[in-house]
């Protein structure tokens, strides 16, 4: 069986700098990517811990930017759409300056479909590629439309917000993402232990993790270290 990507979500600079560089480089070696998030107005798709964290740090977009700089390994720039409609061009050239392969905007599909593919060209045109998130909420005919931009990867995120658990049936919702899309599919939001199996035995090619990881690191990098290893041991790494 091929081994299934591990997507390690960590907020830019959460719980401090020192902490997140730590953590990065203890959960690299068990990581396909990173998503790091950075810090929107209205965090709408994530779950508390998550938002927790992002109240938490401080800072400028340069100064984050230069701090996930200094994270080695594939890497995804992770914000709202609607935090930089204005002038998507600058978050973009900033992400790609500071070494990430790509972008990914959780809104860009749900709230902006009619802008999505335009702010999906100016990541290609930048040299980056494109993660893109869709629910379980959105349209079929939208997911075949928006998922050829996808060249990074498709998330799906089978719940309304991150870390809070709504009972779904993950497998179901895999399957029928399958049939709209062939490129690498990654599941995540809140995913239970026994969730994580049923997705990758329903076709998912991985799985992203944030809150867990969040929530563990809070106790210190080796704490989410020792997360991290155990979902990878769960997905079958």
């Amino acid at each position: 069986m091929m081994c299934a990507m591990l997507i390690a979500y960590l907020t830019v600079g959460y719980p401090t700098p020192e902490a997140f560089l730590e953590a990065a480089k203890r959960i690299g070696p068990y990581v396909s990517a990173y998503e790091i998030g950075f810090p929107p107005r209205f965090a709408k798709y994530d779950g508390p811990v998550i938002r927790r964290s992002y109240m938490s740090i401080k800072g400028s977009l340069d100064e984050h930017m230069a701090l996930a700089s200094s994270v080695n390994g594939t890497k995804f720039a992770l914000t709202y759409y609607e935090d930089i409609r204005e002038r998507p061009e600058a978050f973009i050239s900033k992400a790609a300056s500071s070494g990430f392969a790509g972008c990914l905007f959780p809104d860009a599909v749900i709230d902006y479909h009619l802008e999505a593919e335009k702010v999906f060209s100016m990541v290609n045109d930048a040299g980056l590629k494109n993660a893109i998130f869709v629910s379980p909420s959105v349209p079929d005919a939208l997911i075949s439309k928006v998922s050829r931009w996808a060249d990074a990867f498709l998330y799906l995120g089978v719940r309304p917000t991150t870390g809070v658990p709504v009972p779904v049936s993950v497998e179901a919702l895999v399957k029928r993402i399958k049939k709209l899309y062939s490129g690498p599919l990654i599941v995540g939001f809140g995913l239970k232990d026994e969730e994580i199996k049923d997705a990758i035995g329903a076709g998912a090619d991985g799985i992203a993790v944030g809150t867990a990881i969040i929530k563990a690191l809070e106790a210190g990098p080796e704490k989410a270290e020792e997360e991290v290893k155990r979902i990878a041991r769960i997905a079958g790494n």
